[in-house]
């Protein structure tokens, strides 16, 4: 959009000014900017008028990005409530048609209660914990000891069904 009447050779220095990728300015554009045949109050005052370009530029962007940042959220709403209707539609069984596969695969997580953190740190178990702001579980290592065999108090492996869409 043109808010401004702003002469051609300095729109086309202040365009691509700024390299989008690198961040980094145009020397060439610099040099040329400098070198223009064009009144000290001119370069001015459009340089001024461009900057004010930018401003609404940069307003409009921003609004467009938080529209767009709402229709992501909305788009993974709907697809999360979908799956979840799908997945109880399903009860476990897999469907195949030619334009979609609806599969289940196992996958395992480990759940803990809210007394591990203490539990482990009194209780030899302080290699399970990594420390942070405030203590974690380390449920990588956690996963591995239950899967040996080994009880761990406050935690068990949790058996998950994932759907897969393809």
């Amino acid at each position: 959009m043109k808010l401004y009447d702003i002469k051609k050779e300095l729109l086309d220095i202040y365009s691509d000014l700024v390299d989008e990728e690198t961040g980094e300015i145009d020397e060439e554009k610099v040099h040329r900017f400098e070198q223009l045949s064009i009144a000290k109050e001119e370069k001015e005052e459009n340089t001024a008028l461009y900057i004010k370009t930018l401003d609404y530029d940069i307003k409009s962007l921003k609004e467009e990005k938080k529209r767009i940042d709402r229709k992501i959220k909305s788009a993974e709403q709907t697809k999360g409530f979908l799956k979840g209707m799908l997945e109880y539609s399903l009860a476990g069984q897999t469907i195949k048609t030619p334009q979609v596969t609806v599969s289940y695969r196992k996958s395992e997580s480990v759940k803990l209660d809210d007394d591990f953190i203490d539990y482990a740190m009194k209780h030899g178990y302080e290699d399970l914990v990594k420390e942070s702001i405030d203590y974690k579980a380390k449920k990588t290592e956690i996963k591995k000891k239950l899967k040996a065999g080994e009880k761990i108090p406050h935690c068990e492996l949790e058996i998950k069904q994932n759907i897969q869409i393809k």
